[in-house]
């Protein structure tokens, strides 16, 4: 009786097309190792004497190799948030809410439109955006994720970029948000008794009014932030 081995080398296992072998038996059970290259790999079959272990013959044989397994991908390296950058001081020693004010007047004046502000429905919805346009004109960077929408800007003052202020230490360039998240605009005054925002009706940054939004809103306290950076 005899049996077989087959030498390769490599340590994956290929699929295997097909095997030829000259004056082999017609079957054989060929256990294959090969490289990871696909291709035709030629090696030589041994029939072994069991009962004296010696190799009595040997054959060549063929390997059609077709495809082979993948390498294994090492897992991807976490990419580390960088970190936020110091806030920069305003030029001609102004603060930044001084800046952020004299913007919102000058936008105000000007009566900053919003009709054409992408997702606003024609500045209907531009709280938000009206809000965000103003920092950004001093050098800012966009409040929030979603610069258009006032819990998301709340959301990245409450997470650093602002600070929370009580109303009676508001000064001219925090920020008041409505009780509800429904509206946001930017205090002018100390105090903050005096707010300008974007109109929906107006379409446009060109309503003033109390800090809770009044007519439009109900008299709730609202929030008030002091934008840091």
């Amino acid at each position: 009786m005899r049996r077989h081995r087959a030498d390769a080398k490599g340590s994956r296992s290929p699929h295997v097309s097909s095997v030829t072998a000259g004056n082999a038996p017609a079957i054989l059970d060929i256990a294959v190792s090969l490289a990871t290259n696909v291709g035709i790999f030629t090696s030589t079959i041994y029939f072994v004497d069991v009962t004296s272990g010696i190799e009595s013959s040997q054959y060549p044989i063929t390997l059609s190799v077709t495809s082979a397994s993948p390498p294994v991908a090492p897992p991807p390296v976490p990419t580390p948030t960088p970190p936020v950058p110091p806030a920069t001081p305003p030029p001609g020693g102004m603060t930044l809410g001084q800046l952020i004010a004299q913007q919102a007047q000058t936008d105000f004046t000007n009566q900053m439109s919003s009709y054409n502000a992408p997702g606003t429905l024609n500045g209907y919805l531009a709280c938000a955006w009206a809000v965000n346009q103003i920092p950004q004109q001093v050098g800012l960077a966009q409040l929030g994720t979603n610069p258009l929408n006032v819990a998301s800007v709340e959301a990245a003052l409450q997470a650093g970029r602002g600070t929370l202020v009580s109303q009676a230490n508001t000064l001219p360039g925090d920020i008041d948000i409505q009780n509800q998240d429904d509206h946001i605009g930017i205090c002018m005054n100390s105090g903050c008794t005096l707010v300008y925002s974007n109109s929906s009706s107006g379409h446009a940054f060109i309503w003033p009014s109390a800090p809770w939004f009044p007519p439009s809103y109900p008299n709730l306290p609202p929030r008030f932030y002091r934008v840091l950076y």
